[in-house]
């Protein structure tokens, strides 16, 4: 990628890391008792939490007493996330109505409102000041307690457009992920996800369908993906789809982007030799570093049965850029926070534990009336499997 739109895209990025990444956020705040509302149940936003996030039920759930936020129409909590030393405090602040979630913090915004949005998203986003933000007019949302604004990210080289939601007397913008508690997990995720025009392997009329989000760069998703290839597809063959999803963590991962951008570049050229080229990046990652990544690439496309030359030119221009911008929207959009995360008929699978992916598809095919044999009868329970490594 060149030294110049690698900038470009990072801080344009940015910015959409801002609104849907971050869950876990810490201690939660203090404050006065507030009456709760009956229209809230904790048992419900458990049962939420643990199903948009794949929580396994052998992990323990628990929320804190509610109390008064400075928000009007809103209270706050925390959810408890494992026991011991390894508990973990996630806050959220939730309607009255107990219709909206927010995972993440309402910022107080001082002054003129469209100046505070915009210093405050400049902030958490750590955006250069030659990025422009243009802070769009201020409408009813999909959320009945929240307002929204687009917020439009310009470096001079490409443009960024992204949703931000604020509370309707426009004091408090929501940094964070904000969810409907009404709407079931996996409706939501189905409804989010494109199946169409995507990199794919097994039949498109498979009675279960996992789109997996995972990013190049990531050990897991290198385990994760050896598994499918090694074990599931072995196991389920033409009951199972794969659907794959470009998720770079650019934060944290020097070429996950390159790969990313090289993947999409791959399946355009040659949609049959893109699981292949996956594969092989796969299968060398730990060799492939930030200063090599632009010929390893190239390299594997290569063996994959991609022209290199053509290779090289998609992946010197960024053509396929957008393809892989719009896997991050989509992601982002699911509340995606780590990789690999997978959608089994929209059940959320996170992470690379055989049993984990063998449960989930084995319940999918039940509930088809169908058992791991592809017959009409349901499936029996799995015999527990070695986790993954």
């Amino acid at each position: 990628m060149a030294k110049g739109t690698n900038k470009s895209y990072m801080a344009a990025v940015g910015l959409i890391l801002v609104a849907g990444s971050a869950v876990v956020f810490g201690q939660a705040k203090k404050a006065g008792k507030d009456p709760v509302s009956p229209a809230i149940s904790s048992e419900k936003i458990i049962r939420y939490v643990r199903e948009k996030f794949g929580i396994s039920d052998n992990v323990a759930l628990s929320l804190d007493p509610f109390k008064g936020s400075p928000a009007p129409g809103f209270l706050s909590s925390a959810i408890e996330v494992g026991e011991g030393k390894d508990k973990k405090t996630n806050a959220f602040t939730i309607s009255k109505d107990g219709h909206t979630i927010v995972l993440g913090n309402l910022v107080a915004l001082n002054g003129d409102t469209e100046k505070a949005i915009e210093q405050q998203i400049r902030q958490s986003s750590k955006l250069p000041a030659a990025v422009n933000l243009t802070v769009g007019p201020f409408r009813a949302s999909k959320f009945p307690s929240l307002a929204e604004t687009k917020i439009i990210a310009n470096d001079g080289r490409s443009q960024q457009v992204q949703t931000f939601y604020l509370t309707k007397d426009r004091r408090f913008l929501v940094v964070g992920s904000v969810f409907d508690l009404d709407i079931p997990p996996r409706v939501e995720a189905l409804r989010g996800i494109s199946l169409t025009d995507q990199p794919s392997q097994g039949p498109v009329n498979a009675p279960v369908t996992i789109v997996e989000f995972a990013d190049l760069e990531c050990p897991t998703c290198a385990r994760l993906h050896q598994m499918i290839e090694e074990d599931l597809v072995p196991k389920y063959g033409n009951k199972i789809r794969v659907i794959f999803k470009e998720f770079p963590l650019y934060q944290i991962h020097q070429w996950a982007v390159n790969g990313a951008v090289a993947c999409q570049c791959v399946y355009e050229m040659n949609p049959g030799a893109y699981v292949s080229f996956r594969s092989l990046v796969f299968q060398h990652q730990g060799s492939i570093t930030g200063a090599n990544a632009r010929d390893a690439l190239i390299q594997y496309g290569g063996e994959a049965g991609v022209d290199g030359a053509r290779l090289a030119g998609c992946l010197d221009t960024h053509a396929s850029l957008p393809r892989v911008e719009a896997s991050l929207h989509e992601g982002q959009s699911l509340a995606i926070t780590s990789t690999p995360t997978c959608f089994i008929n929209g059940k959320v699978v996170v992470g690379s534990n055989a049993d984990d992916y063998h449960r989930a598809i084995d319940e999918a095919l039940a509930a088809r009336g169908l058992g791991p044999s592809g017959t009409g009868q349901r499936s029996h329970p799995s015999k527990p499997r070695k986790k993954s490594q």
